[in-house]
């Protein structure tokens, strides 16, 4: 698929399943406390994926200082950063697994994305959120991190029928 094409899903806000030969449908369903959290994410989550999808089509891809002054404010506290004795301590007492993502490894993450939008449904407290892929392995780590972020209280891979 074109980024052009995916451009137009997150301006049009896309909402079918029925996806280009090829490619096959991954769906991200993001649970929230209530209705008013899930319209409120799905709008932060659609931000944010034209961001990144816009600076796919450009020739140079943002440098981190740059993605740091366009995000919103909302997103960037829910980064860690670690020096890297504290980043040493941290892992003596705590599973790798539970660092959670660092700025710019969720850059590169959607950088070098293995997926692209493709659409968004909202049913009361959840959000599906579908994005296309060509092949396996897949990662939408990056994604389901900017769900949680925008308020999910859980994300699930429905593809794979997995809390994320």
């Amino acid at each position: 698929m074109l980024p052009q094409q995916e451009i137009e899903n997150l301006t049009h806000a896309r909402t079918d399943e029925i996806v280009p030969p090829g490619w096959t449908l991954v769906a991200l369903e993001a649970r929230f406390a209530s209705a008013d959290q899930a319209l409120k994410a799905e709008d932060k989550v659609m931000h944010i994926a034209r961001m990144v999808a816009q600076a796919s089509l450009d020739t140079t891809w943002p440098t981190n200082e740059e993605w740091k002054a366009r995000l919103p404010e909302w997103f960037l506290p829910s980064f860690h950063y670690y020096s890297k004795e504290e980043l040493e301590q941290y892992l003596k007492h705590n599973d790798r697994e539970a660092i959670g993502w660092h700025f710019g490894s969720w850059l590169d993450s959607m950088h070098n994305r293995s997926w692209r939008w493709w659409s968004m449904q909202r049913d009361e407290t959840r959000v599906r959120v579908n994005v296309i892929v060509d092949g396996w392995p897949y990662s939408v780590g990056a994604l389901a991190h900017l769900l949680k972020a925008a308020g999910a209280d859980s994300v699930f891979d429905q593809s794979e029928k997995v809390n994320i």
